[in-house]
């Protein structure tokens, strides 16, 4: 019998109300969920503009590094507009998370930064790395919201434990997760385009079942920095 014990396992829907690091928030609809947000008074959280559906007027809008930041009272509404689970990802004080641009919906005590992970690009848009934004938690439990293109898959890796992973289905990982490209070569030994990606742990990643699009690159590339493993994408075990 086939064992399954290691391969990456699907996480489940999730429950219509949440209160994940404190910040209410319910998921509805099924063909492009809406994260329905409610902020209590003062309570800030950073979110992608693209990602805005509507807002209350109470909820007052500010540019911050990059995102818009809501402060409450007052409550919104965010999709990335397109079919996807959505999820929570919680970070323990110091964690950081890597994640795809473009997959981010909402941030609560986190800092933010746009990076590109060097020799991970794509022929379509001729980028020399991958675009990802990088949520770090400062002194307290912090949570980023995202939504997946399809279903979302997650995987644990063991210290040096290996995993490849199609280059438009890689969602997030841990920093403490190592990341290089995969190319094939024929018999001649040529080198093609980048084919997968290979993720090294210790620490979780993440996958969708729906390929990405490939998007532009940001401007500036920052280094990696180490942070604490955490169990699960899904919660703490």
């Amino acid at each position: 019998m086939a064992d399954f014990v290691r391969m990456p396992k699907l996480l489940p829907p999730q429950d219509a109300d949440q209160r994940p690091a404190g910040v209410a928030c319910r998921i509805a609809g099924q063909r492009a969920p809406q994260l329905a947000v409610s902020l209590a008074q003062g309570q800030a959280v950073l979110i992608d503009e693209q990602a805005l559906l509507w807002k209350e007027p109470s909820a007052a809008l500010s540019q911050k590094g990059g995102l818009l930041q809501v402060q409450g009272p007052g409550d919104l509404g965010l999709s990335r507009h397109a079919g996807g689970a959505v999820f929570p990802v919680p970070l323990m004080p110091g964690e950081s998370l890597q994640l795809r641009a473009g997959r981010f919906l909402l941030a609560y005590r986190a800092s933010y930064a746009r990076e590109l992970v060097q020799g991970l690009g794509d022929r379509l848009t001729g980028a020399a790395g991958l675009a990802v934004d990088r949520f770090t938690a400062g002194s307290e439990e912090a949570v980023i919201w995202v939504q997946a293109q399809g279903d979302m898959f997650e995987r644990e890796l063991l210290d040096g434990e290996v995993i490849d992973v199609g280059h438009g289905t890689f969602l997030a990982k841990d920093a403490t997760v190592g990341i290089e490209s995969v190319a094939p070569s024929n018999d001649a030994g040529a080198r093609f385009e980048i084919a997968c990606l290979r993720l090294t742990g210790p620490g979780r990643v993440a996958f969708q079942t729906e390929a990405a699009m490939p998007s532009a690159p940001p401007v500036d590339a920052a280094r990696q920095a180490p942070a604490k493993r955490s169990a699960s994408f899904f919660g703490r075990n």
